[in-house]
This record gives C-alpha cells, sequence and structure tokens, in this order.
C-alpha cells in the first residue's frame, strides 16, 4: 500500500456543506490566527518541486529549490501576472551583478535558489522574492515577488502569518526527535475538509464533557451520530479521562497539554488501554503522543494539522508515526480507521454549528472558558476588535 496517499478521506471540498459561513448574527474572531501555519506535508515536496497551495483566503506557492531549502511565495508573478505554478520552474540561477549583456564585464556571484515564470521567464530569488534575471533585458528591474517567513520539522511544512507583518516570530514547533532521526516510521494520514471556524478545531480538545458524549461509542459501529446507541455500541464502549492545561511556563505559553486515557470496555470490562499525551503548538498545530503496553508495547504520535484555506473553510490532516514494529503496523491500520471514524462525529456537528463568543459554560466545562482565554494570545488584541471582519470576508 502507498502511504503518501490518503489512507481515509472525509467530505472533498466540493462536498462539505456551505451553510456555515451564511449563518446570520455569528460575532465571530478573526478568521486566521497569528503564528506557525501548517501548510504542507514534506513529503510531498520534492526537491526542485513547486506546489499551488490554497491558504488565508490566497494562492500561495511552496517550493523546494535546489539546495532542499522550502520557500512559500505569492503566487503571481509581479511582471504580468501569471501565475507561477501553472508552469513556473524552480531552477539554480546565477545571479548577475554588474555589466550588461553586450559586453565582457558581466559579474555573477554565487548561484541561488530562483524560480522562473513561465510567461516570460523572468527569475526570482526564492530566499528574497527579488527579480534577478530577464532574459531580454540588459537591466534587472527593481521587481519583488512577495516571501512568506517558512521552515520545516517534523515532516511539515509551516509558514508564519501575522496580521501585522512587521511582528516576527518569538518561537517555533521544536522537533521531534523520533521523526527527525527515523526511530518512528510514517504509516499513513487522513484529511478531512471542515466548514467551521479554525479555533472550533483544536478547542474541541479542551472540551472534556464531550469526549464521553461523541466518543464513548465503537468506532466499529456505525461512525454517524445518529446510531451512537444501537445494540452494537452497547456492548463495545470507550471511556475516556482527560485534563486540559496551558502550559505555565514563560517561554511556553503558546503551548498547552491535554492529558487524555481511553479505556476499552466490552460488557464494561476493561480490554485495552491507551494514554495520550497531547501539546497544542500555536493555534493550528498539534502532537498526539500515544502509548500502550499492549503485546510488548506501542509508541508513537499523530501529527495533526489545521490549515486555513479561506474563512470558516479548513482542512485538517492528521499524520501517524509509530515505532518500527509488527504490532506497531497492525495497530497503525486500527488507529488510522478509528481517527477517521471519531472526527467523522465531530465533523458533523462542525459543519453545522454556530459559533457563539459568548457561550453557556457548565462547571464541568471550565476548561472551555480557560482554552478560550489561552487561544485569545494568537489574535491581535485578543480578536476583540475584529468582530465585524464577518460582514467583509464572509462572501469568499
Amino acid at each position: 500500500m502507498d502511504l503518501t496517499i490518503p489512507v481515509f478521506t472525509g467530505d472533498s471540498n466540493e462536498q462539505v456543506p456551505k451553510n456555515v459561513r451564511i449563518l446570520p448574527n455569528q460575532q465571530l474572531p478573526p478568521f486566521y490566527p497569528n503564528g506557525w501555519i501548517p501548510i504542507l506535508e514534506s513529503r510531498l515536496l520534492k526537491r526542485n518541486q513547486l506546489k499551488s497551495i490554497l491558504c488565508f483566503g490566497k494562492e500561495l506557492i511552496v517550493a523546494r529549490g535546489p539546495s532542499n531549502k522550502v520557500y512559500v511565495l505569492d503566487a503571481y508573478c509581479p511582471h504580468l501576472g501569471a501565475n507561477l505554478a501553472i508552469g513556473g520552474i524552480v531552477e539554480r540561477c546565477r545571479i548577475r551583478i554588474g555589466g550588461d549583456k553586450n559586453n565582457n564585464k558581466i559579474v555573477h556571484k554565487q548561484e541561488e535558489d530562483c524560480i522562473r515564470c513561465p510567461f516570460h521567464s523572468w527569475a526570482f530569488r526564492m530566499s528574497d522574492g527579488n527579480c534577478v534575471d530577464v532574459p531580454y533585458e540588459d537591466n534587472v528591474p527593481n521587481a519583488k515577488l512577495k516571501i512568506w517567513k517558512s521552515f520545516e520539522v517534523n515532516g511539515v511544512i509551516f509558514v508564519w502569518y501575522h496580521d501585522d507583518p512587521n511582528v516576527e516570530p518569538e518561537w517555533k514547533p521544536e522537533q521531534i526527535d523520533e521523526i527527525m532521526t527515523g526511530k518512528w516510521q510514517f504509516y499513513g494520514r487522513t484529511e478531512h475538509y471542515v466548514n467551521c471556524h479554525l479555533q472550533e478545531i483544536p478547542e474541541n480538545g479542551a472540551d472534556i464533557v464531550h469526549l464521553n458524549q461523541i466518543h464513548s461509542s465503537s468506532v466499529f459501529g456505525s461512525g454517524g451520530l445518529e446510531n451512537r446507541y444501537n445494540w452494537f455500541n452497547r456492548i463495545l464502549k470507550h471511556e475516556w479521562n482527560a485534563q486540559w492545561s496551558p502550559c505555565p511556563a514563560p517561554d511556553q505559553q503558546h503551548i498547552s497539554h491535554l492529558e487524555m486515557i481511553n479505556t476499552n470496555k466490552i460488557f464494561g470490562i476493561k480490554i485495552i488501554e491507551f494514554r495520550f499525551n497531547v501539546r497544542q503548538i500555536g493555534p493550528a498545530y498539534v502532537e498526539i503522543h500515544l502509548k500502550s503496553d499492549i503485546f510488548g508495547g506501542i509508541e508513537g504520535v499523530m501529527i495533526q494539522m489545521v490549515k486555513p484555506i479561506g474563512p470558516m473553510r479548513n482542512s485538517i490532516i492528521h499524520d501517524f508515526y509509530f515505532n518500527n514494529s509488527i504490532i506497531s503496523f497492525i495497530f497503525s491500520k486500527f488507529f488510522l480507521f478509528a481517527e477517521a471514524k471519531m472526527i467523522q462525529r465531530d465533523i458533523e456537528i462542525w459543519n453545522r454549528k454556530a459559533f457563539l463568543r459568548r457561550p453557556y459554560i457548565g462547571k464541568s466545562e471550565q476548561s472551555l472558558v480557560k482554552y478560550r482565554r489561552w487561544f485569545s494570545q494568537f489574535y491581535s488584541n485578543g480578536g476583540k476588535n475584529n468582530i465585524e471582519q464577518t460582514k467583509n470576508d464572509c462572501d469568499w
């Protein structure tokens, strides 16, 4: 099986219902929180390759240069607006710094990673976006392609987003040694499209109460919400215990923690237990570390990436990495299947719910209040000045 393609996929981008974006009287925070946003899995971008990506309601390009470094750029050439993803070329260019093409005094610097437009072959240096070559002109124009700050770690390519372009990143997701060294292997992925505010997706982890309401019924029964109480789900059930908290360290305030235990029971008797240590790092990236003592031990991580395609339109990707063993290979298929079933239940709700800025919260749900307070750091001024954004951008 080719594990580089989706093993389980939810509704396609076209199939997801669009009613959420037009619900009236929603007071939404900004559609795009500030921070490092995952936009593409590293293994999907080869050397000298570029891909067109929809993110933040814009068309961007993600390119890997001959040096193997990754760049994120605006998609449209500043010359005449051609889309660089359609026929554009990633190459090494010799950067000319003096002279002209009609004499012998041309001075070249070292070669650098560039992208060349398919329309008129203008070349732009991907490190800073400057135009460095026009084949039919003696002088290089002062044209520039917008470059987005980016980096990659843990098999994920990130782009820096902030509504104030002058704000520099103060943190980055750290590497998971087991992924970077190859100790844990990639076993598959799931992908879903969702119509809701981005915040509601990771907020799900702090909604402790919903776990035993939505996710207690077995993944082997019907996956839909309407069949959670059929006879099979009375026999085989999941029991959840969880606790969410923000990280107290001053230099890690962009991180939150969720400790979670999933106990699988048949007729109320414990069969298997899985322990999860979940770290949300920034607004849209989550590391779900899991461990079980079953059959000598399973250990791994599920990487959750939420990419904001546009207002109220997101993609959710989960990549699975486990220790290299036969048991891990077998159980990875179960986890892929189970995760796809479980999140589909959440998506049924997300796609059709309203975002309530001031919901009624019960005594057992105080982690939701703490989560929203913690998440507000990813909006400028806590998002208080951006309520009116819904009137301008919801028709994207």
